[in-house]
């Protein structure tokens, strides 16, 4: 599906569930991310409007996966990112390949939102042009507190500055 010099993002399968819904489970202990269920994941693979995509190295090793979506508004949302090899840049790569793409196509805004104690993420989207939008105070429950949730954005003019 996307290429770049070191990823490659390709539809997720049946079979990629397990592997899926582990590091999703990693994840989840931080707080970055909610855990799915397995239906829930099997439904936004047969959306023709979801990308459900592995992410893999040029030697075919998987190192995470994304879920997007684009809407009727031209608005493609990143759902979630989940990397299990993290430091290595891949994330950043597929996210710059989807955007691109996004871009390319009918997109006019790009957006995500991150959770407020993922300082690195909030850094690496701001690198990437990232405006935030604003704060959803205390939106999410992690254990038993809540947390707050950053929206963040790019628009097709400032991505092609």
């Amino acid at each position: 599906m996307l290429k770049t010099t070191r990823v490659f993002l390709r539809n997720s399968k049946i079979e990629d569930l397990d592997y899926i819904l582990q590091i999703e489970k990693d994840a989840s202990q931080t707080g970055f991310v909610n855990l799915w269920s397995r239906e829930k994941h099997k439904q936004a693979q047969l959306n023709a409007l979801t990308d459900h995509l592995i992410i893999e190295t040029t030697d075919g090793t998987s190192v995470g996966y994304l879920i997007g979506n684009q809407n009727p508004d031209d608005n493609y949302e990143l759902m979630r990112i989940v990397i299990s090899k993290r430091g290595n840049g891949y994330g950043k790569e597929a996210i710059e390949a989807l955007i691109g793409r996004a871009f390319k196509l009918t997109t006019h805004r790009f957006w995500l939102d991150v959770r407020s104690h993922n300082q690195k993420a909030i850094t690496l989207y701001e690198s990437m042009g990232f405006v935030t939008e604003g704060i959803l105070r205390e939106a999410v429950k992690f254990r038993d507190s809540y947390v707050s949730v950053q929206v963040m954005s790019i628009l097709r003019q400032e991505y092609e500055v």
